[in-house]
């Protein structure tokens, strides 16, 4: 089986045209090229954040002058629209940890970090495995283990306390997430990777209108 990426204008003109040179067997899968997928979604994501403040917070950052804030948000050029749809999703996921670290300290939960600062390193280290018996080996996973998903409910918990505002920008980061790992998929040739980020991508390309 064969996949072929292909540029969409030039898709629909074979299927649409009448020309015997258009013939497909079994083998043959036709694909949108991964750039035009990915430009796509970075034109829906700045469909979605043109009015919410994110251009502003460019400028007034330092980020980017005018010209190129609009160019991010409009779709124009897609090196910058990733570059700085990442740098601002970063900076908007540091923020989100910085709260919950904030409310962790105050409940049961900071005690789990407390816990898994000494764990982690044992498990890092390779001589740990060697010195340590398979008893105190399973011991310590499954330790890391529960306190990894006691913070897992912590902070599923702490998003859905977060208010419409919070969970918006939220949505931000998720969509550059997405894109991110499509990115990656598409490097490496990892063809499952691709659809799963493609199947994730479509509700955001369906409502921003950014499809076709």
């Amino acid at each position: 089986m064969k996949l072929v990426p292909v540029d969409l204008y030039n898709m629909l003109s074979w299927i649409m045209s009448d020309s015997d040179d258009f013939e497909l067997d079994n083998n043959v899968i036709l694909r949108l090229g991964g750039f035009h997928i990915a430009e796509n979604f970075l034109k829906a994501i700045g469909s979605f954040m043109q009015d919410s403040g994110l251009e502003n917070l460019m400028l007034e950052s330092g980020l980017c002058g005018p010209g190129t804030a609009n160019k991010v948000l409009s779709g124009k050029d897609y090196y910058q629209m990733l570059s700085f749809h990442s740098t601002v999703a970063d900076g908007m996921l540091y923020a989100q940890w910085i709260a919950f670290e904030a409310e962790m300290k105050s409940s049961k939960i900071n005690r789990a970090l407390e816990k898994l600062s000494i764990l982690l390193p044992k498990i890092k280290d390779v001589g740990f495995f060697h010195r340590a018996n398979a008893q105190l080996q399973n011991e310590t996973i499954m330790e890391c283990r529960e306190l990894l998903q006691e913070m897992k409910s912590e902070w599923k918990l702490f998003k859905e306390s977060l208010g419409v505002t919070a969970k918006f920008w939220m949505m931000n980061i998720q969509m550059v997430l997405i894109l991110r790992r499509y990115i990656h998929a598409e490097r490496c040739g990892n063809w499952h990777g691709h659809l799963i980020e493609v199947r994730r991508m479509l509700p955001y390309l369906i409502t921003a209108d950014h499809r076709k």
